[in-house]
């Protein structure tokens, strides 16, 4: 865990400073992310590691939140772990259809703007302590953006209208 800085309201002349870090003891955390585009809702889970395990287990949570009859059109990066057999047929006996982005076109897939509200609202100015405040604050800011995506704030960070 890293502080980073950012903008936050402070008296005058009684600056955020960031703490030093020198040893990093608890290791690093990865988050995996699905955007409904219709509903214009957000789900990020963090796991200890990324692998098609873990990848896996996020695509059956996020088939959970749809009924079976809906076919949900998933938009991943070109990860080896995305292109396990295993989970390519476990998608089509699930009603998913997996789609690839090409290779350097992230900014393709309408997931990545939405990942500028987490750094703002999440990791700017920020000192967590733990993975496990960092999983609150994140699961707090997607319940938070998931009842306001209209915020001028989210609207001017996400570039969306």
């Amino acid at each position: 865990m890293r502080p980073h800085s950012g903008r936050a309201w402070r008296p005058k002349g009684k600056p955020a400073r960031l703490r030093a870090t020198y040893r990093r003891l608890h290791g690093v955390r990865h988050y995996l992310s699905a955007y409904d585009v219709h509903a214009d809702k957000l789900w990020m889970r963090q796991y200890k590691r990324k692998r098609s395990s873990e990848v896996m287990n996020f695509l059956k949570y996020i088939r959970e939140k749809f009924p079976i009859e809906i076919r949900l059109h998933i938009i991943l990066d070109n990860w080896s772990a995305h292109k396990r057999k295993d989970i390519i047929k476990w998608a089509k006996s699930a009603n998913i259809r997996l789609v690839y982005t090409p290779t350097y076109a992230s900014w393709l897939n309408r997931i990545e703007s939405i990942f500028s509200g987490v750094k703002y609202f999440v990791f700017g100015n920020s000192d967590y302590q733990g993975h496990t405040q960092i999983a609150h604050e994140i699961r707090r800011y997607a319940r938070w953006r998931n009842a306001r995506p209209d915020h001028p704030k989210l609207q001017k960070l996400e570039n969306t209208t």
